[in-house]
């Protein structure tokens, strides 16, 4: 039987052990030679950058983080964001598309379940990314 594969669908390589993502082509969730950084941010409002893929962000204030379209991951790269402070929110820009928590659109805003919970953003297609983790949807 062969599957024809859609954005968002996920594989595990057992030779390699490597889990992969489908966007337009398998990509590697996480390349086995990134090592990932920590940075800590006291900041009340964040925008995710290219240059976060593949990190750790931790909030140590409230905050409203957002994903734009200028947050230009590839389908299979992720963010793993600590919300170490007393609030945190995700929200989707325009013309980004962001699912979680049974709810997926345009224009809706995620907010962490509680402080000292761990969230990740990630990309299964352009600009569209799923909100992984103990995460309301409005």
């Amino acid at each position: 039987m062969h599957i024809t594969p859609t954005a968002g669908m996920m594989s595990y390589l057992e030779d390699t052990s490597t889990l992969q993502v489908y966007g337009t082509a398998w990509a590697d969730v996480v390349p086995a030679d990134v090592v990932p950084t920590l940075t800590s941010s006291t900041a009340t409002a964040y925008t995710i950058a290219d240059s976060d893929a593949g990190n750790y962000l931790r909030f140590t204030d409230a905050a409203t983080l957002t994903v734009s379209t200028a947050t230009a991951f590839t389908a299979g790269q992720q963010v793993q964001i600590f919300a170490d402070g007393t609030a945190l929110s995700i929200a989707g820009g325009t013309g980004v598309t962001l699912g979680g928590a049974g709810t997926a659109g345009t224009a809706l805003t995620f907010t962490v379940g509680a402080q000292y919970e761990a969230v990740s953003v990630f990309c299964v297609d352009t600009d569209t990314y799923r909100i992984i983790g103990n995460v309301t949807g409005a």
